[in-house]
């Protein structure tokens, strides 16, 4: 199964005086169970492709195939596909507006058709997998909440639907740096939980890096690169190119490598950077001793 996008074009006001090619011809397959990081400048045209990818946009040529179906025919089965894929905008909290958290998470599911108890196992599944008790939360005011357990529990209403592929544009918009770690990780765990692909859009490198197994990189509405995090990052000249960069300790391994010492510049990670390093000084050290 995949998210596939075959040659997508999507214009603005088409035919209009302001007309605007926000996407011009972009093909890219999402592969199965995987965690996707979708990155480009603002105004690279990445809230548009996922719009599109959603169906709430219908590309104005091309098409977008969900497991098989184009999501942008008509008819029962299209309409059900559709349902598939599950987007959390930015800033969802302020999409909350039950008065409490449990009705807040079963609105997708009721709105699915599903009866009473039907709901409620949702509504349990989707709180434990963004690491939510459901006993502790279920009658408190969503309303009530810290940012990042706001933000949590939005996801949670995008979860209890099950789509298959989940996108969450800039989720941690706004959070301090520890609500931002926590909310990373609870998508992380609720991907290693689950079947689902996760697609994340995110302006943060040192995020990507650390979450992401794929990237799609994106520039004036046109895809520059796909592939595997590791190989993209690998093309760092033309990342900085387009006025993205590379993760922080990617940055450092490669000013430390201009300056003289030995290193590989290819970690992601700050532990694996600190590996680098370390073996690196070691052998200088060794050499020094020789």
């Amino acid at each position: 199964m995949s998210l596939e996008l075959k040659n997508v074009y999507y214009t603005y006001n088409a035919g209009g005086p302001e007309e605007t090619h926000a996407i011009n011809d972009v093909s890219f397959t999402i592969p199965d169970h995987s965690f996707v990081g979708l990155v480009g400048h603002t105004g690279s045209g990445k809230s548009t492709l996922v719009q599109l990818m959603n169906g709430l946009l219908a590309p104005t040529r091309g098409e977008v195939v969900v497991d098989g179906v184009n999501i942008n025919d008509k008819g029962k089965e299209v309409r059900a596909q559709r349902r598939q894929v599950g987007l959390v905008f930015q800033y969802p909290e302020y999409q909350l507006f039950e008065e409490t958290i449990a009705k807040d998470v079963a609105f997708g599911p009721m709105n699915q058709g599903l009866d009473e108890a039907a709901q409620t196992e949702r509504v349990k599944e989707a709180m434990a997998l963004v690491e939510m008790d459901y006993e502790r939360f279920k009658d408190h005011s969503p309303f009530e909440l810290s940012g990042g357990q706001k933000r949590r529990v939005a996801i949670a209403g995008v979860v209890a639907m099950r789509p298959h592929y989940l996108i969450l544009d800039e989720p941690t918009a706004g959070l301090d740096p520890l609500g931002r770690d926590r909310i990373l990780e609870a998508i992380y765990r609720l991907y290693e939980n689950s079947d689902m692909s996760i697609i994340l859009v995110s302006h943060s490198m040192d995020d990507v890096a650390r979450f992401a197994n794929y990237m799609v990189v994106m520039n004036h509405g046109q895809k520059v690169i796909e592939g595997k995090t590791a190989e993209v990052f690998a093309q760092a000249e033309l990342l900085e190119r387009i006025h993205l960069g590379v993760p922080s300790v990617m940055a450092l391994l490669r000013a430390l490598k201009s300056a003289g010492m030995d290193v590989d510049t290819s970690a992601l990670t700050v532990n694996e950077g600190i590996d680098i390093i370390r073996a690196a000084l070691a052998k200088r050290k060794e050499g020094r001793e020789c």
